[in-house]
């Protein structure tokens, strides 16, 4: 099991984890300023707000490489204000998202652990 963690944690830089995390933790300000500003919240979405922040890298980091692998090497030249939207709705469906996704992530990434040439 240790070393199943271990190999997850390695796939990723600590750099890509941190700028998500960051990320992360904007949008669950974004829903705790935005769903129910100024009335107490119980546990149980305290709890989802950690457990989604926590995880949003890996969803994120699943995000970009099946984006990736579909848009290939492409540049898009959009509207600023259109790129930024679609930018926001990605970012706030993978962080809602990441109890589902990140587990397929941390799978794939055990899986490309282990295809790393040594």
């Amino acid at each position: 099991m240790y070393s199943v963690a271990l190999k997850t944690l390695e796939g990723m830089s600590p750099a890509v984890y941190v700028r998500h995390f960051l990320f992360g933790l904007g949008v669950a300000f974004l829903v705790h300023r935005v769903a129910l500003p100024g009335s107490p919240w119980p546990v149980v979405v305290w709890t989802l707000l950690i457990v989604n922040t926590a995880l949003y890298p890996f969803s994120r980091f699943a995000y970009d490489r099946i984006a990736g692998y579909i848009t290939g090497a492409n540049l898009f030249i959009l509207p600023l204000v259109l790129m930024l939207g679609a930018k926001l709705f990605t970012m706030v469906l993978c962080w809602l998202l990441a109890p589902l996704v990140a587990p397929l992530c941390m799978g794939l990434l055990v899986v490309l652990q282990r295809m790393r040439p040594r």
